[in-house]
């Protein structure tokens, strides 16, 4: 039939132009260490005579080195660096210990299913869950106020999450992409850092939008079941392609008198009809 052979191409573009725009949420590997261009020929080795007899009965043998074990969680100048949840899917991380979760720290983490993150803590870092595809419910603390790029990227059972009311909280590109959310509440003290922070949520329905500031790009790009957007009086700016490809928009409340949203709003409608 013509209309889905021209939904599945809308789609392709879609999400052609969103990992054009966006990236994905893997973390870059590490680069080469450059090769020498010298090469030195091994040195030979100096002779080493023998132990006397006498030597050898007196002294003892040195005992065998341990290898010391991991530590877990290893935290690292105020930064946890790696944590071994094991069988665990109810994770509490320990308080007073950290203020930073690094990049990549529970990345691919397939058991976790929920996570509490403690007071005290104010970043986490890029990619630190990504992949966590069984990640239903986060715990955010009041005092973060950065959550790095693609911190929560591909976690397709996180289905809802609450943003602390804080003095500010900064979210990077593609923080909450492709995640599963249903319903999203941002409220006035959040600030979108960067673009697509949203994007690809494909399950999202309900936005309520209350930033001050800019609605950056493709900040809800490829959520094709978003149907309904109310946006905050603070509002200042909807960028290009914020709302590209969610096909089931048909409705937006504006709660301000900007005109030029207004405008924005009334043509982002019109597109959709």
């Amino acid at each position: 039939m013509k209309w889905r052979t021209v939904l599945c191409t809308a789609l392709f573009l879609c999400g052609t132009v969103l990992l054009s725009a966006c990236g994905g949420g893997e973390m870059p590997a590490p680069a080469e260490p450059p090769a020498s261009s010298e090469v030195s020929a091994p040195s030979q080795p100096e002779e080493v005579p023998a132990p006397s007899e006498s030597a050898s009965s007196s002294e003892p043998e040195p005992p065998a080195s341990s290898v010391p074990e991991k530590e877990n969680p290893l935290i690292v100048n105020g930064v946890l660096k790696s944590y071994d949840t094991g069988k665990q899917k109810d994770v509490v991380l320990p308080s007073g210990k950290f203020t930073k979760i690094d990049s990549g720290c529970f990345k691919n983490n397939t058991t976790m299913e929920s996570v509490s993150i403690p007071e005290g803590v104010t970043e986490i870092g890029f990619a630190a869950f990504s992949g966590c595809y069984n990640l239903k419910s986060v715990q955010l603390p009041k005092s973060l106020i950065k959550i790095g790029a693609s911190a929560f990227f591909g976690c397709a059972a996180l289905q809802k999450v609450e943003f602390p009311e804080n003095s500010g909280l900064e979210l990077s590109n593609s923080a909450f992409a492709s995640t599963g959310l249903r319903e999203l509440d941002l409220p006035e003290n959040v600030k979108l850092e960067d673009d697509c922070v949203f994007a690809n949520c494909e399950k999202l329905a309900r936005a309520r939008v209350e930033i001050k500031g800019e609605i950056r790009p493709h900040t809800f790009a490829n959520c094709i079941s978003l149907k309904t957007v109310f946006l905050g009086k603070e509002i200042s700016t909807i960028g290009n392609s914020a709302f590209e490809c969610c096909f089931a928009l048909s409705e937006i409340n504006y709660e301000g008198d900007n005109k030029e949203i207004q405008k924005k709003v009334d043509q982002l409608l019109e597109k959709q009809n």
